[in-house]
């Protein structure tokens, strides 16, 4: 957790990602949940002041629910909170074309018909705010349906902060967000699965944990240069040749109080020639080992999560090539 000015930023902003995919979730987060999103006391007359604007493209059903009971409502403590009709879709809700749930308030900002956008909790979903008796808490709040941004954000590598940037700067201000930024960085890196005339992997022993050769890439080299050239630093391997690219990794950790978020570009490369393997030792690499293709899996069992993913998804969606490395 960091503290800028009197709000705790939960560290969960760095180190999850986060990526809307309205196209998969439909925009569940406007039509599930027992109680509306929490509005802001000076936002009752923004959403007073602007329904007669923004209420032509809310549904019938949202538009009797507010002329009928109101612009907002209150939850069990008492907050103010927006509207829910029976089936606890958001009043201010309507659906698109394609059956995607999205704000009436939202599209009338968007086309230049009020300056209210919508209420700020909405803008900056999946941030919540706790109100303290001195600061103000972000957290990240998990919810089932948005298990498809989780997702997509994790392929993207783009952390929660970085994915609410716009709202963030909103609410704090520009200076407040370049804070969140000095507190990140990112690195590129690259690597090999590597494979013999045998069908054999090559595998790295560091840290206590069993890895694949990778490293960063340095300026003014390119991502195949950087991969070839720490797969031969790491295992002394000379005669490599990249045969085909995988899909990139990313994770995140903490390096002198930041947090930094790594991906990792992948290559499936070749190895025919005979040559011994000299583990890098200044690296912390202890061991590099030609492994069976069927142990590669036990041994990733106490690895990193990533490198579990990379190995099962390459067996899954490339077995034609790694079967011909194993005959």
């Amino acid at each position: 957790m960091i503290i800028i000015n009197n709000v705790l930023v939960s560290d969960d902003l760095f180190d999850s990602q986060f990526c809307c995919d309205l196209a998969q979730c439909k925009g569940l987060c406007c039509v599930e949940g027992d109680t509306g999103a929490p509005v802001d006391p000076e936002e009752i007359a923004d959403l007073e002041d602007n329904y007669p604007l923004f209420k032509r493209y809310m549904s019938e059903e949202g538009i009797e629910k507010v002329e009928a009971e109101g612009t907002f409502d209150y939850d069990m403590e008492g907050s103010f909170v927006t509207p829910l009709l029976s089936d606890e879709r958001c009043a201010y809700a309507y659906y698109d074309e394609n059956g995607i749930a999205k704000c009436a308030i939202e599209k009338a900002f968007e086309k230049g018909e009020i300056d209210f956008q919508k209420p700020i909790s909405c803008h900056l979903y999946p941030i919540r705010i706790k109100k303290l008796p001195d600061y103000e808490a972000l957290n990240y709040h998990r919810w089932f349906v948005c298990a498809e941004a989780c997702e997509l954000g994790h392929r993207l590598g783009l952390p929660v902060f970085r994915f609410l940037k716009n709202p963030i700067i909103r609410k704090y201000g520009e200076v407040f967000y370049q804070q969140l930024e000095d507190n990140y960085c990112e690195i590129k890196a690259a690597g090999g699965v590597v494979l013999n005339a045998e069908g054999k992997v090559l595998m790295i022993f560091r840290r206590g944990k069993w890895d694949f050769p990778k490293g960063k890439v340095e300026d003014g080299e390119t991502v195949e240069e950087a991969a070839l050239r720490e797969v031969s630093e790491e295992t002394g391997l000379q005669q490599l040749s990249i045969v085909k690219p995988l899909p990139d990794t990313f994770h995140t950790y903490k390096l002198g109080g930041k947090w930094v978020g790594k991906t990792t570009a992948w290559y499936i490369m070749k190895s025919y020639a005979h040559e011994n393997l000299v583990p890098q030792t200044e690296e912390d690499i202890e061991e590099a080992r030609w492994v069976k293709f069927d142990e590669v899996s036990r041994l990733l069992k106490d690895s990193y999560p990533n490198l579990r993913e990379l190995w099962s998804k390459l067996k899954r969606e490339d077995e034609e090539t790694l079967t011909a490395f194993a005959r």
